[in-house]
């Protein structure tokens, strides 16, 4: 027969046990080592419960469930737990004292370590043990337990062993079984809500790291939740201060709240997902931000539709970013554009310097063998002007091109256009009003002197012609430092100091379209038959070449003003812009080598060459001059040769004669030196170049200046 008191004990244990589950589940938030402690105290002081209630076989021997407790509480808590109930339980024991003492003790230990060594042979498979292997255990535990009564002083020990073996064995591994059922779901349940927890905090992380705005509603448009990134465009400083509000909650501009929630309804009633939707909205500061929603309703798994999930994006960076991908994608069109039309100016202005040399060439020599009086001489006189004119184009082409050949020096901008002014005034007439506001202490700038007067000529001139309502134009000048952050919104800007000459007239504006083709050339907003010449295409071309850039502010009602910057080089000593030439002889008798490949401008060039009294010696071919060069017949003084050549070209002739001719001066001839020589340092480096189209006087001229340099002062 089984005696009451071991039931009444086990009962009092598996009670003990179900009073620790509702209350220590709370202990599983806190860190890991404190829910151990804890758990160990509750644990020792229901083993203290158990004990108080024993069955007493004799004074000092006592029999209780304590086995089972230290056991199991050593299988599913670990050591700390299992230490501190064993502490627990050990003190009380010894506090109880008698015959028994001792080996109460030692099956504390003993239970305890069956269970701890259970415990890391099961490892964290703790929740998948079965009832038949806990009730194993506790035949173990308890088989070990009465192995222990041995140590009961004399007949002590027979009488434990006689009364207690058969209910320890039959009644103990069944009290180790369902205590350990008890603690293995537990242990069950609190591992799903410690990973439903997880989860759960996974979600929100997750949620909160995307960078979207996501949120979801019911069917009645309340929130059910959101992330961080959707609370803050709310207004709001958490996730959770939004649950239960509706649209009408927020603070949205007028008729938005109910538009959002139609669209809610309409999207739960047809289940069709509203997808990339874009809409301006504004923004938490007042600015507008543009948008994109998607909406899709969200379905329970028996296909019922509950509310709707929405994800909202602030795209305006990427829309500015988009923006401003197209104004550099214009911008680079633009810059290519005009480096395209530059490149065939340059190319058609080659030729076409080529036939002007020509004709003005034979129609000079014609004219000499006239009679100034006669009706041919005077016909001759409109060719060569309108060979003139025609050159001039030419030159508008080339300083559009940037080929323009240029001598450039520093300037005293004021002294510079103060002095232009009153051309200028002629040229608009006394109905224009010239305001001057020349900036005081700048710098030089270094430009050729005729390329600052074209470019404010044409400035001046040509929105004179073009614009109606034109009755003043103001020019300027400043100094101005150029930073990073204006070359960001300025693309042909770069950092330094500058210059700045500005023209500003009070007529009628310009739209977009129009400053789009400002600079193109022959673009022109004249009459049908009024526009003649490049328009501002060479100021363009000047500007670029002298290493500056200009920019043009205009709108239709406001006027235009054009402003062009160019470096800065200080307070040195400037060049007078006009000079002064002093007649020099044209004439000589030395030998001139000329080189030319289209035959008719080698004829004429050489025809007035020898005019002015030299020897010329003629080759269209450099392999061919190097040839009578070399053959050393005669001394040769000067080699004057075009620059583009076929094989090779001016340049590279002229080193290879030097080898053995270093004493040898040379002239560059063309009207386009397609990069070969930079115009803009051809007079830095010492070359001597004549531009093409020329007459015989400025032919000779040159010759000569060249002629009567010292031999030193010619670079090679």
């Amino acid at each position: 027969m089984i005696p009451l008191p071991i039931l009444q004990n086990i009962a009092f244990l598996l009670s003990a046990a179900a009073i620790f589950d509702l209350t220590t589940h709370k202990l599983r938030s806190r860190p890991h080592w404190v829910w151990q402690a804890m758990s160990g105290l509750i644990l020792g002081v229901i083993g203290v419960g158990v004990m108080l209630t024993p069955w007493t076989l004799e004074s000092g021997l006592v029999f209780d469930t304590r086995t089972v407790l230290i056991s199991i509480t050593g299988l599913f808590f670990g050591k700390i737990t299992l230490a501190i109930t064993m502490l627990l339980t050990i003190a009380f024991r010894v506090a109880q004292g008698g015959v028994g003492c001792a080996t109460g003790i030692y099956t504390i230990l003993a239970s305890g370590a069956i269970g701890l060594a259970w415990h890391y042979w099961r490892k964290d498979r703790l929740t998948c043990i079965s009832s038949l292997e806990l009730y194993s255990m506790g035949i173990i535990v308890h088989a070990v337990m009465l192995l222990l009564m041995l140590t009961l002083p004399g007949e002590a020990a027979r009488r434990a062993l006689a009364s207690i073996t058969a209910p320890v064995l039959l009644i103990y591994p069944f009290g180790n079984a369902v205590f350990g059922i008890l603690l293995r779901d537990r242990f069950d349940r609190m591992q799903n809500i410690s990973a439903v927890a997880e989860s759960r905090e996974t979600l929100n992380q997750i949620l909160n790291t995307v960078p979207q705005a996501i949120f979801w509603k019911n069917a009645d448009g309340r929130y059910l939740g959101c992330n961080q990134v959707f609370a803050q465009a709310a207004g709001f400083a958490k996730p959770e201060e939004i649950l239960g509000k509706t649209d009408l909650d927020f603070s949205l501009p007028e008729g938005f709240a109910e538009k959002y929630m139609a669209e809610d309804r309409q999207i739960i009633k047809s289940g069709v997902a509203k997808l990339r939707h874009v809409e301006t909205l504004p923004g938490p500061g007042g600015e507008e931000i543009t948008v994109v929603t998607s909406k899709v309703p969200l379905v329970h798994a028996n296909g019922e539709i509950f509310g709707v999930l929405g994800v909202f994006d602030d795209i305006s960076k990427l829309k500015q970013a988009e923006a401003e991908k197209t104004r550099l994608k214009e911008q680079l069109y633009k810059a290519t554009k005009m480096e395209s039309i530059g490149r065939l100016a340059g190319g058609v202005a080659h030729d076409y310097n080529n036939m002007l040399s020509i004709i003005l060439g034979f129609t000079e020599m014609s004219m000499r063998l006239l009679n100034p009086s006669t009706q041919v001489y005077k016909h001759l006189q409109e060719v060569c002007r309108a060979a003139e004119r025609s050159s001039d184009l030419t030159r508008q082409l080339l300083a559009f091109a940037r080929k323009q050949s240029v001598n450039p020096a520093l300037l005293d901008i004021n002294k510079t256009v103060g002095g232009m002014l009153k051309v200028i005034g002629r040229l608009l007439g006394e109905d224009i009003k010239i305001v001057w506001e020349p900036a005081e202490n700048l710098g030089n700038i270094k430009i050729d002197p005729s390329q600052l007067d074209q470019v404010l000529t044409n400035l001046c001139i040509n929105p004179h012609e073009a614009v109606e309502g034109f009755s003043q134009i103001t020019i300027g000048t400043g100094a101005v430092h150029i930073d990073h952050a204006f070359c960001q919104n300025n693309p042909e800007a770069y950092p330094g100091d500058f210059v700045s000459l500005s023209v500003a007239h009070n007529g009628r504006g310009m739209d977009e379209d129009t400053m789009n083709k400002l600079f193109e050339p022959f673009f022109t907003t004249k009459q049908f038959g009024a526009g003649t010449g490049l328009g501002l295409a060479p100021v363009y071309g000047i500007v670029k070449q002298n290493h500056g850039f200009i920019k043009v502010s205009s709108s239709p009602d406001s006027g235009t003003c054009f402003k062009i910057f160019l470096p800065d080089y200080g307070k040195a000593v400037t060049e007078d812009a006009a000079g002064h030439e002093t007649q020099k002889q044209t004439t000589g008798h030395e030998t001139i080598l000329l080189v030319e490949d289209e035959e008719a401008i080698l004829t004429i060039t050489a025809m007035m060459l020898e005019a002015a009294g030299y020897r010329v010696i003629t080759t269209s071919s450099p392999v061919e001059a190097i040839k009578t060069a070399r053959s050393g017949q005669c001394k040769i003084h000067l080699l004057l040769a075009d620059v583009v050549m076929p094989a090779m070209n001016g340049k590279e002739l002229t080193e290879k004669l030097k080898e053995f001719l270093p004493e040898l001066k040379y002239i560059f001839m063309s009207g386009y030196t397609s990069d070969i020589i930079p115009p803009q340092n051809s007079a830095e480096e010492g070359l001597n170049f004549l531009a093409k189209p020329f007459n015989s006087e400025e032919l000779t001229r040159k010759v000569r200046e060249v002629l009567d340099q010292k031999a030193n002062s010619t670079a090679g």
